[in-house]
This record gives structure tokens, C-alpha cells and sequence, in this order.
């Protein structure tokens, strides 16, 4: 059995931890494709990462890594081409748990979540797909108490990261270390409801 992923490269480090004993769990053979992060900022260029990484598995089993609020069309462009994706809005509600979530905002109050990757990215997202200056990033996360980074232990985080993210900011930085245990149980569950929908169909090779 073989099932085909396409997955935003915000989860790249955790995936590539993951999934191998995913797949040895499930018995199945995973493959895996990333579109660049930091296309959700444009619609129209998620949309077209999303179908140029569906391209290289075209006629297979595919499930996508993508939440479902990441893009306003997503269950119509995954309903075109049959595809599964996360149940969870998007990429923080697919690593945390509700109750996670609760209790770091009643530590810190009105929160900005990142993740390891974010915070790797975070250039590419605000700076060149947002467009934002200093003064932009200071006007739209000025609504936030705190921006908490959540470490999953894959991506070592420096203090220089953090540092210039705030003074990007203006907004405090801190870091909360979260196990993959929930986000595998995301995988896990996906991947499962894949598989059962397909049955003994195998992959048909590229």
C-alpha cells in the first residue's frame, strides 16, 4: 500500500521525523512533496504551489497537508482532485491541542502562535509576502500580548532568531517547548482515513 502526500514546507523538519514510522505503523509506503512556505500569503500563489506539487503525483493516492483555512478554496480544489486534508484550520491547530492552546493563553493572554518553521521563514512570510516594514509588523501585531515560538525539540531555535523577531515586532518572544505527539496523532489519523478509502487500490507510479 502507498499513499502520496503534498504538504506545505512549514512542516518539513517534523515531517521528516515523523513519518517514517508512520508509515511503518501503517504498513504503507509514504512519499512526501513540499510546496514552498509562505505561498499562503497570496491566494492565487498558494493555489498554483499547491497544484504544481499535486502535478508530480498525478493519477495517485493523495492526502494534503494543508489546513482548511490556508486557503478559502480548499475543499473545492481538494474535492476536484480527491484529495484528503487536515481537519485542523491550519498548521498551529494541527501541532497543539485545543486545551494546549487554552492554557497558553491564560499564561499569556491574546497570543501570536509560530512554529520552529514560522520562525525560520519568518522573512519570507512578512518581509517579501506580506510586505511589511517595521512600522507594518509593529501596527498589525500590536493586538498581541505575546508571540510564543512552539519548539518541538526538531529545530534548534537561537536567541538571534528570537531577538530579531521582536525587534521586528515590538510584540515579546518566548519560547514553549510541545511534544509531536498530537501532531502524529493528526498524521496517524489522516493517513489511516486515506488508506481506508482506498483500500487494496496501490498507487499508480509516476
Amino acid at each position: 500500500m502507498a499513499l502520496c502526500i503534498v504538504s506545505c514546507g512549514i512542516f518539513q523538519p517534523e515531517l521528516e521525523k515523523l513519518l517514517p514510522e508512520i508509515g511503518r505503523e501503517l504498513n504503507c509506503e509514504l512519499e512526501i512533496g513540499f510546496v514552498p512556505p509562505a505561498l499562503h500569503v497570496d491566494y492565487k500563489k498558494l493555489a498554483e504551489g499547491i497544484y504544481l506539487g499535486l502535478e508530480r503525483f498525478t493519477g495517485r493516492n493523495v492526502l494534503m497537508l494543508y489546513g482548511s483555512m490556508c486557503h478559502p478554496d480548499l475543499p473545492n480544489m481538494m474535492k476536484d482532485v480527491g484529495a484528503l486534508y487536515l481537519k485542523a484550520g491550519n498548521c498551529i491547530d494541527a501541532m497543539v491541542s485545543p486545551e494546549s492552546k487554552a492554557e497558553f493563553e491564560k499564561k499569556y493572554g491574546k497570543l501570536f502562535y509560530m512554529t520552529a518553521g514560522w520562525l525560520r521563514y519568518w522573512r519570507d512570510i512578512f518581509q517579501k509576502g506580506m510586505g511589511w516594514d517595521t512600522i507594518d509588523a509593529r501596527m498589525n501585531m500590536g493586538f498581541y500580548d505575546q508571540v510564543i515560538v512552539l519548539d518541538s525539540g526538531i529545530y534548534e531555535i537561537s536567541d538571534e532568531e528570537l531577538i530579531e523577531f521582536y525587534e521586528f515586532t515590538q510584540v515579546p518572544v518566548d519560547v514553549e517547548p510541545i511534544t509531536l505527539d498530537y501532531f502524529r496523532g493528526v498524521l496517524l489519523g489522516l493517513c489511516a482515513d486515506a488508506l481506508s478509502r482506498i483500500g487494496e487500490t496501490e498507487c499508480i507510479p509516476a
